[in-house]
């Protein structure tokens, strides 16, 4: 704010404000009456709110990120409109709920602060940045709409194609990646994921790869599996690494194993075993997965499913 520029306050009330009024499930505007000690939800009495009541939005990070910079982008009546979380509705500056707030009259932004009533928060915002900032929601909405995701975010995107890819470190999606077979982890540009597990450079299988699960929940589990580093934002990699306790469902990811019982394969995607044969394991099933009780990898005859119970580590 020294510098022309809002404060982070004033980005959090345009981020609260935006759930209160541009999506489907809005966030609740709670009034309290001093006198009563009782809250107005949305600026109706009636509405009661539940004891315990958890909101929720119903939408996952990256749609409500794309639906804030259309927003403030093309919706939002910039220069008219008051970005006001007390009231938590779409009013202009001339509402007498607004009667006190400074600077009302000017064609600017109009962020109130819920606490002082009088003052206009973007009394710091520069003239010249104030126009860098509509430039920059709006060139933000283009990249989103036509799924350009990583244009939005430059600098991020600079420190992480400087930042090593290593076990717990996080890296970016930078292109989509999809494969038929099982044990692989589908992304889309845009993406977070969680790195578990550094192929070694000096095994032609697991070189260029690394295990990953998703950052962010699609659905209600998190997803995991192999991509190639070539789809991440990332730097040189250092291979070779895992976690010290991986999680149950990838303890045994590139480990060998050896079968001890014959197993009949069950059809295409599956793979027979043959006692005393080694085996590749790179994926464990698990609870939350619904497939507990099967792994996923390679033998001398090919790759696929098996039941881990014909297994013993070596």
């Amino acid at each position: 704010a020294g510098t022309g520029h809002l404060s982070s306050y004033s980005f959090v009330l345009m981020v609260i404000f935006f759930l209160q009024v541009a999506i489907p499930d809005p966030l609740p505007c709670l009034v309290c009456d001093r006198v009563t000690g009782s809250y107005a939800v949305n600026g109706d009495t009636q509405l009661q709110l539940k004891p315990g009541r958890q909101w929720r939005p119903g939408l996952d990070t990256a749609a409500l990120l794309r639906m804030f910079f259309r927003f403030y982008a093309r919706d939002f009546r910039w220069g008219r409109e008051v970005v006001s979380v007390r009231v938590g509705c779409r009013e202009d500056s001339e509402s007498a709920a607004f009667s006190t707030l400074s600077y009302r009259g000017d064609s600017r932004l109009h962020i109130e602060d819920p606490i002082d009533l009088q003052r206009n928060l973007v009394d710091v915002l520069a003239t010249s940045h104030e126009e860098d900032l509509r430039c920059a929601l709006l060139e933000a909405t283009e990249a989103l709409d036509v799924d350009c995701p990583l244009a939005v975010f430059h600098q991020a995107v600079q420190e992480l194609q400087a930042t090593p890819l290593r076990v717990g470190s996080q890296a970016l999606v930078k292109l989509a990646f999809s494969m038929s077979e099982t044990g692989y982890l589908l992304v889309s540009p845009g993406d977070l994921i969680d790195i578990l597990y550094v192929g070694t450079p000096d095994d032609v299988s697991e070189r260029g790869w690394a295990y990953a699960r998703t950052s962010e929940t699609r659905g209600s589990e998190h997803r995991q599996g192999w991509i190639p580093f070539s789809a991440l934002l990332c730097a040189s990699a250092t291979g070779g690494e895992r976690e010290e306790e991986p999680p149950t469902s990838i303890a045994a990811v590139v480990r060998g194993h050896a079968a001890c019982a014959d197993v009949e394969s069950l059809g295409p995607g599956y793979v027979g075993l043959t006692r005393g044969e080694f085996v590749r394991v790179e994926y464990v099933g698990a609870v939350h997965t619904d497939d507990e009780g099967w792994a996923f990898g390679s033998t001398a005859a090919g790759r696929g499913w098996f039941p881990i119970r014909a297994l013993t580590l070596v």
